[in-house]
């Protein structure tokens, strides 16, 4: 089994807000392995993107993948797994915790990809965080 790339995004309605994350892992030829999303409830942007995170993780493994390339548009996740941001927002610690010891079960690498390159992950990440905003928004009014 070769090398797989893993696109991953967070989505978030608010910040923070109704999220979603949406997972796509295709194979060295573009073929399309894997697409899945979920709603994560209530979290801030930047936590929806350390779930997709942990999620894309979670599927990799579950599906007997080892060898990784992780592709986010995120700055902050890319920044902080390659070292370049020390995690700072103590909301965010234990997740980046989480997301390293996961890590260890793999031969990964990270790319930072434009948005364009991230749509599928992205497009799934929002259908999530829209079908979880709708019962959010109305749980809200109906409170």
């Amino acid at each position: 089994m070769g090398r797989v790339r893993v696109y991953f995004d967070g989505s978030s309605r608010g910040n923070p807000g109704p999220s979603g994350a949406g997972v796509v892992i295709v194979d060295e030829n573009g073929k399309v392995l894997f697409s899945g999303n979920r709603f994560l409830g209530v979290k801030t942007n930047n936590e929806a993107e350390y779930y997709a995170l942990l999620m894309a993780l979670e599927i990799s493994r579950d599906l007997g993948y080892k060898d990784i390339t992780l592709c986010t548009d995120s700055i902050l996740v890319f920044s902080q797994l390659t070292g370049r941001y020390k995690v700072r927002s103590e909301n965010l610690k234990g997740l980046f915790k989480r997301v390293k010891l996961v890590l260890k079960y793999f031969n990964w690498d990270i790319k930072w990809v434009p948005r364009s390159e991230n749509r599928m992950a992205d497009k799934l990440a929002q259908n999530a965080s829209a079908i979880g905003g709708t019962e959010y928004e109305r749980s809200r009014e109906e409170g």
